[in-house]
């Protein structure tokens, strides 16, 4: 299987257990809750969806940093988090890959600003 189609097919599989259980804490603001089931979701992931896990995990961890007032860490980590979003097709395990490239660049842009009435409202990340 080349890596491309091994990425499309590891995509059309529904998110791991532990992955749904972390959005469900990220879709209500405890990213350090997500955190954790998250990267035990990407550390069993053997495949290329870990980078689905991954970024998740990172647009959490750079929220963490904005509740923390932290905004050079949280700048830092979006663009990890963008650049693991940038290889993932759309959707990957149903979830809007695109959105979350946009969600990663719209924060980007308000970090950089140094506006924090710039910052969007943390958004919630629904598997279809």
């Amino acid at each position: 299987m080349t890596p491309t189609s091994e990425l499309t097919a590891c995509c059309r599989q529904p998110l791991h257990v532990l992955a749904q259980q972390g959005l469900d804490l990220f879709n209500r603001q405890d990213f350090f809750g997500a955190h954790e089931l998250l990267e035990e979701a990407w550390r069993l992931e053997p495949g290329p969806c870990r980078r689905l896990y991954q970024g998740i995990l990172q647009l959490g961890v750079a929220f963490y940093h904005i509740q923390q007032k932290n905004s050079l860490g949280a700048l830092k980590v979006l663009k990890r988090a963008k650049t693991k979003f940038a290889f993932l097709p759309n959707p990957c395990q149903g979830v809007d890959v695109i959105r979350l490239r946009i969600t990663c660049q719209e924060f980007i842009d308000a970090l950089e600003t140094r506006d924090p009435q710039a910052l969007p409202p943390f958004p919630t990340i629904i598997p279809q």
